[in-house]
């Protein structure tokens, strides 16, 4: 689970965009769920950190899309996350 969650990680950065690893730190859940809607789109107003650091918008690919939505529907829940983020570990 946790070579899941470093793949998950490495593959964002590399394929979606090279940005600053907070971006991908507070990416939740919900922010999947409405990139679905806005065609695999994420605002930077999104962002919890974009106040302060200003982080660019996503855009995420149907293959983006699909490997995330297996990450969240198949490891994530086995890591038994207590938040919303997409990115979870044991700790």
């Amino acid at each position: 689970m946790t070579f899941a969650t470093k793949f998950e990680a490495r593959y964002l950065f590399i394929k979606v965009k090279g940005s600053r690893p907070m971006t991908y730190q507070y990416l939740t859940v919900d922010m999947i769920v409405t990139a679905k809607e806005k065609s695999g789109s994420i605002d930077q107003k999104t962002f919890k950190t974009a106040g302060k650091y200003g982080c660019d918008s996503l855009i995420l690919t149907d293959v983006n899309m699909q490997l995330l939505n297996g990450y969240i529907s198949s490891v994530r829940p086995l890591l038994k996350p207590q938040w919303d983020l997409v990115l979870v570990s044991r700790n």
